[in-house]
């Protein structure tokens, strides 16, 4: 009789406990939605470029220095420049605070250093903004870490091609906050956060799936669609015909889009020699051979969002 008393009453208390952490969550899902700064974008500004010789898979780019950061995955390094002008280069094979045995991914910080994330030793280094070496993490329960962005706020997200999730991590020590996307996302060719929304490109599927950074489930559009830091939807092909419209050299007869990033409210484009012609507007990374083939340099554009002022 006891005993079912206090079971009743266990039970009970569960049940509360339940709803009020369903309500914080639907509260914070809401409110993520409903104050999210939304300023309408007018247009592109350029405001930097770079021109390179040699194949890059990412590029990351911060205002501080006009600093630029060339992820080469074949060699493991991330080449630095700042001010339009080679700085440093770290990386390669090895074992060192400075080596990679796989680097996957990089993304710029809130400080203008950047991460690079080691997909084989499943750690996060971190490097100041001179290319530096600072400390790192242990990614203990994430499998396979694939790619990395980061928050404006200093919070980071992990994708993991093995358990195909999205693993949300604590922004003082890179514990593991929580997890999400299971079942909702096969690969991540273009992984980035732009305010309250991580934006993730397939280019084997050609999709796009959106999520908020609560981890709720946002949209999916069945071309390069995402959202920008003001909650602009935007499409790649319709800023790409902007972009180009403001940089005439953007786009030559023979070049098409190697890659794309958005870092806070700068949009970077990486061109590349594209061997066949086309009549129309220029090719955008719409299959999985764009993102996977080879490239040889090419250009670098950076071009700023320019937003209605309040």
């Amino acid at each position: 009789m006891f005993s079912n008393e206090i079971l009743s009453l266990t039970y009970r208390h569960l049940s509360r406990i339940t709803c009020l952490l369903s309500l914080l969550a639907c509260l914070t899902s809401c409110s993520l939605n409903q104050f999210i700064d939304h300023r309408p974008i007018n247009g592109l500004a350029i405001q930097d470029s770079l021109s390179v010789s040699y194949p890059v898979d990412k590029v990351s780019y911060s205002p501080i220095d006009r600093t630029f950061l060339l992820l080469n995955r074949s060699t493991n390094s991330v080449r630095i420049y700042k001010n339009g002008s080679f700085f440093n280069e770290i990386g390669g094979a090895g074992f060192g605070s400075e080596n990679f045995r796989r680097l996957a991914d990089i993304c710029v910080g809130v400080d203008g250093g950047f991460f690079a994330l080691d997909s084989v030793d499943r750690v996060i280094k971190r490097f100041d903004k001179d290319g530096i070496y600072t400390n790192q993490f242990a990614l203990n329960n994430i499998f396979s870490p694939e790619r990395i962005a980061m928050t404006s706020f200093g919070s980071v997200f992990i994708y993991d091609s093995h358990s195909k999730e999205i693993f949300a991590l604590d922004a003082f020590d890179f514990s593991v906050s929580f997890v999400f996307g299971k079942f909702q996302i096969d690969r991540a060719d273009s992984f980035f956060i732009a305010g309250d929304f991580i934006n993730i490109f397939d280019s084997e599927m050609v999709e796009t799936s959106v999520f908020l950074i609560n981890g709720l489930f946002e949209n999916q559009f069945r071309s390069f669609t995402f959202f920008d830091t003001h909650k602009n939807l935007l499409s790649l092909s319709h800023v790409s015909l902007v972009a180009s419209r403001v940089d005439r050299t953007l786009f030559s007869s023979n070049s098409r889009i190697s890659s794309f990033n958005l870092e806070r409210d700068y949009f970077i484009f990486h061109t590349i020699p594209y061997l066949e012609e086309y009549n129309e507007s220029p090719p955008l990374p719409h299959s999985h051979a764009f993102w996977e083939g080879q490239n040889d340099g090419g250009q670098i554009k950076v071009f700023r969002g320019v937003y209605e002022t309040r």
